[in-house]
């Protein structure tokens, strides 16, 4: 599987077959796939891996964009998972901005407070910059979710405005611009809210 390579993480593509499984509750498959262990946790995410399924399917294009797993190099344990919304430009991102990706990401509660949302993010904006021209990036985020923002603030995003989903209730709004070379993250500030959509299922991001 195609992965990105951080500190202490893999940051590996599931392919569909490992969603296939995950779907159909083959945990044993599934661990074969990934080539690891994996928690109990990513057993409750059957609605967000049928969402994936279903975007994999309707466009090749976001193949690259989608799910990866936060597999710990040393452990082999999938400690919890993250990727884009959608391939880069979406409609509902055009009022804020151009050559723009939302992403989320998700840490197992066993393995919170090690930084490992912080460096899976900073692994996909570095591959999603360096890689394939990414501008900007954004995050939504649970307005309770105060670790998870915590993390956003930590990587330069600034909270640009709030929206209701009807599915995950008040989010936060953060924007971020990737560093040109040489530089560190550099906010982006920009005002507005989020366009309704249902391309993604928020992830309940944490540290």
């Amino acid at each position: 599987m195609t992965s990105i390579r951080t500190r202490r993480l893999n940051l590996s593509l599931m392919p569909e077959e490992f969603l296939e499984a995950s779907a159909a509750g083959q945990w044993i498959e599934a661990a074969r796939i990934l080539g690891g262990s994996i928690p109990p946790e990513w057993w409750l995410e059957r609605d967000l891996v049928a969402l994936r399924l279903a975007d994999l399917r309707a466009d090749a294009r976001y193949q690259p964009w989608s799910l990866r797993a936060m597999m710990h190099r040393e452990t082999k344990v999938m400690v919890g998972f993250c990727g884009f919304h959608t391939v880069p430009n979406p409609a509902y991102l055009e009022s804020w901005a151009t050559d723009a990706v939302e992403f989320g990401y998700t840490v197992f509660p066993g393995f919170r407070n090690k930084g490992f949302a912080t460096e899976a993010a900073q692994g996909l904006m570095r591959w999603a910059s360096r890689k394939q021209g990414v501008k900007k990036f954004v995050v939504s985020i649970s307005a309770a979710n105060h670790p998870s923002a915590a993390v956003a603030r930590k990587l330069g995003f600034t909270r640009v405005g709030v929206r209701m989903d009807p599915v995950d209730g008040l989010e936060e709004i953060y924007i971020s611009e990737a560093p040109r070379s040489g530089q560190g993250w550099r906010v982006l500030s920009l005002i507005g809210a989020a366009a309704g959509r249902r391309v993604r299922r928020t992830f309940a991001a944490s540290e």
